[in-house]
């Protein structure tokens, strides 16, 4: 299908014409970008981005805190732990600058989009599995990969109780590292810098945990190294420890957007993908595999028990 530029100016136009057409405005720009990204091949959708970007509306649409932090990629990389936390809190103040009320009120409909909405409800869910991972074993040793700031952990009775026994959170963001330490002072988290090379060798290999998660780190990586990853992260748990692995799946409706006018692009995996990511796991110690979507039908996680 061809993407008209038409579709731009009508936005641009309803945006500045009255700040109340946003939403209805912005629903038929992200449909429209999402229907592109589905029926264009890849150099169609190159053209259809490239357009976007070169358009007036872009810069209507970076007046959103969350557009234009997206974008701009300040840390060096996409879906960085400040923006995750203006996701969280639905609330740019401390991080970004103050917007123009247009981009306020692109901000009040992009917060609340399916994306955004599914890193809330993965954050909700971290919380509940490191409760499980307390009621299954007592002091559990729990290891968070590419933990960001961590937030999961205010929304865990069981760790605001005392309840872990250790935790060790791996961020190659030194930044993030320094805001965990800062945000859970006392709290006996061990943050450790670097890539996951760290987990291919060296002294954080050699550890062994109850409980392994990683929330974001999927949705960058390519099948084979994470064919590798999910083999030796399961290979660091203890017996009758659980894995798990987040990864957004494929048909977001917010995609045509985050590509276009965020440049946030996503590896995006279904069920049977997230499933090929076992592939090197070894079946005899393998007590249980599972897969399954979060409420909002933008996610998917795959459980793995060991032996």
């Amino acid at each position: 299908m061809n993407f008209s530029t038409d579709t731009l100016d009508r936005v641009r136009d309803d945006l500045a014409a009255d700040p109340a057409q946003t939403r209805a405005a912005l629903t038929a720009l992200s449909g429209a970008l999402c229907a592109a990204h589905r029926e264009q091949d890849a150099a169609a959708w190159a053209e259809t981005v490239a357009r976007c970007r070169a358009h007036p509306l872009r810069a209507v649409l970076h007046e959103d805190p969350l557009t234009r932090r997206t974008y701009e990629q300040p840390r060096g990389y996409a879906g960085d732990a400040e923006l995750l936390d203006i996701i969280y809190r639905r609330d740019w103040r401390g991080v970004a600058e103050p917007p123009s009320p247009t981009g306020q009120a692109i901000f009040d409909f992009t917060i609340g989009c399916r994306a955004p909405s599914a890193v809330r409800a993965r954050r909700e869910l971290l919380a509940t599995m490191i409760d499980g991972a307390c009621a299954r074993t007592p002091s559990p040793h729990i290891l968070s990969v590419a933990c960001g700031h961590l937030r999961e952990l205010a929304l865990s009775a069981s760790f605001r109780a005392g309840q872990v026994g250790r935790f060790v959170g791996l961020d190659q963001d030194a930044l993030s590292l320094a805001e965990v330490t800062r945000s859970l002072p006392g709290a006996g988290v061990e943050t450790v810098p670097g890539s996951v090379k760290l987990l291919f060798g060296g002294a954080l290999a050699r550890e062994r945990f109850d409980f392994i998660y990683t929330a974001g780190l999927y949705d960058y990586l390519d099948e084979r190294f994470a064919q590798r990853l999910t083999a030796r992260l399961f290979a660091m748990l203890r017996p009758g420890g659980r894995l798990l692995v987040a990864n957004f799946r494929p048909g977001v409706e917010d995609v045509g957007y985050m590509e276009a006018f965020m440049d946030w692009r996503l590896i995006y995996r279904d069920a049977a993908a997230m499933e090929r990511l076992t592939a090197a796991v070894p079946g005899p110690e393998l007590a249980g595999c599972r897969i399954s979507d979060d409420p909002t039908g933008s996610l998917v996680f795959l459980e793995l028990d060991r032996v």
